[in-house]
């Protein structure tokens, strides 16, 4: 992320604010917190904020929201393109995204708690739902589905999502179930992650 600003906001060519020393004071007090280790964050580093985020997101993860974050590691596109081929190598895989339909009706109509019981237990099963179809769900949270898969495996995850989505609201749907939309890319492995979301 180099064309983002620098976090600490000093500057290390300004020589009377003493920039690189207070850049570098200032990034020894992040490596120094509670639980950031080298691996974290090297010395020499020095992160936007956006690239911090994503750096100490998994170390927060389970204290702020609950949610275990695998650190040791995440699968590159093309690994994810590679699972769902047997043949030749791979070019391309898929971005998916979903996201569940006129929301705000459905707790009009249903009310607040009922869409709420849907919404978690359909989220708690997303993950196992795109692993059968070996792919990796990079998040998945209320209405909200975001998952890389293998190119041929993309259409049918995105099936049984909805199928799902809709079996969540089996006991508590009047008249007509919600259902969910999906948007699948189809993505060049050389193509920049960036531009796919």
């Amino acid at each position: 992320m180099h064309d983002h600003q620098e976090l600490s906001g000093y500057i290390r060519a300004q020589a009377r604010a003493r920039g690189r020393e207070n850049q570098d004071a200032f990034w020894s007090g992040v490596r120094e917190s509670d639980g950031v280790t080298d691996r974290d964050l090297r010395p020499d580093e020095r992160l936007s904020a956006i690239a911090l985020v994503k750096r100490l997101f998994p170390l927060v993860a389970h204290d702020a929201l609950g949610w275990n974050v695998e650190m040791t590691r995440w699968p590159s596109t093309t690994e994810i393109a590679a699972r769902g081929d047997k043949g030749e190598s791979p070019q391309f895989y898929a971005m998916l995204l979903a996201d569940g339909d006129r929301l705000g009706e459905l707790v009009e109509r249903l009310g607040p708690k009922e869409v709420g019981e849907a919404l978690s237990k359909f989220t708690r099963g997303v993950d196992g739902i795109v692993r059968q179809h070996e792919g990796e769900t990079v998040y998945a949270g209320g209405d909200d589905v975001l998952a890389m898969l293998p190119l041929g495996k993309a259409l049918p995850c995105a099936r049984a999502l909805a199928t799902a989505y809709t079996a969540a609201f089996a006991n508590v749907g009047k008249r007509t179930l919600p259902t969910l939309s999906a948007a699948v890319v189809f993505a060049h492995l050389k193509f920049p992650l960036r531009a796919v979301l």
